[in-house]
């Protein structure tokens, strides 16, 4: 199972990142994301945060904020992913279902 990372919460517009002693900051659309509903913040081994959400799914990286949206047209089923069944696999795979 990814492990979520506690600093991290997703929001109904976009999703905020900090700690306990740090100001949290918002991540939108106007940050580069490619849609403000954020259902869930999975961390992988790679400094990467996948974000499920209504338009994509996004791999954020959390060390330059890059985002990377990945549809349809990158191999993925479908736009939305809404209802999240998460697995983690052996050698860096992601199952989803949504």
């Amino acid at each position: 199972m990814p492990r979520a990372f506690s600093g991290w919460r997703p929001k109904a517009a976009g999703w905020s990142a900090g700690t306990g002693k740090e100001a949290f900051r918002q991540f939108t659309r106007e940050n580069g994301l490619s849609d403000n509903t954020v259902y869930a913040v999975y961390e992988d081994d790679y400094e990467n945060l996948w974000l499920p959400s209504n338009y994509g799914l996004m791999r954020f990286d959390k060390n330059s904020h890059d985002t990377r949206v990945y549809l349809p047209e990158n191999g993925i089923a479908h736009e939305e992913f809404n209802t999240l069944l998460i697995s983690r696999q052996k050698m860096a795979r992601c199952i989803s279902a949504g």
